[in-house]
């Protein structure tokens, strides 16, 4: 997990912190450059990517990850480049959304909720 923002913000830092995400970028100008050598570094491919954006500067990623999508509250622009456009809208959950979806599609969601649930909870 990454995050990639052109914001130069110390609370998305300590957000990543908490979260303990490693990859975590502020200040950036050119998403798909750094996104580029997160790829390298992990040693996958960009098509691999599952991405989450919703404004210009991300237009350049969609085109090249494997999954994009952008919130419910996205410009029409941006919702035309993705290949989801989720329910929620920015900061009301929309990247739980997301992986919650990829999870979903993949059969693993299900899976954790049968784990939980067959042991009494």
């Amino acid at each position: 997990m990454a995050i990639i923002t052109g914001e130069a913000s110390l609370a998305v830092k300590r957000r990543a912190e908490k979260l303990k995400i490693i990859h975590c970028y502020t200040g950036v100008t050119d998403k798909l450059v750094v996104l580029h050598g997160i790829c390298k570094e992990l040693n996958i491919s960009i098509s691999e990517v599952a991405y989450l954006g919703d404004d210009l500067n991300d237009m350049t990623v969609f085109r090249e990850v494997g999954i994009s999508a952008c919130p419910s509250s996205a410009p029409d622009y941006i919702k035309k480049m993705v290949t989801k456009v989720l329910i929620k809208k920015g900061g009301e959950g929309v990247f739980r959304e997301f992986v919650e979806d990829i999870l979903k599609a993949g059969g693993v969601l299900q899976q954790l909720l049968d784990k939980h649930y067959r042991k009494g909870n």
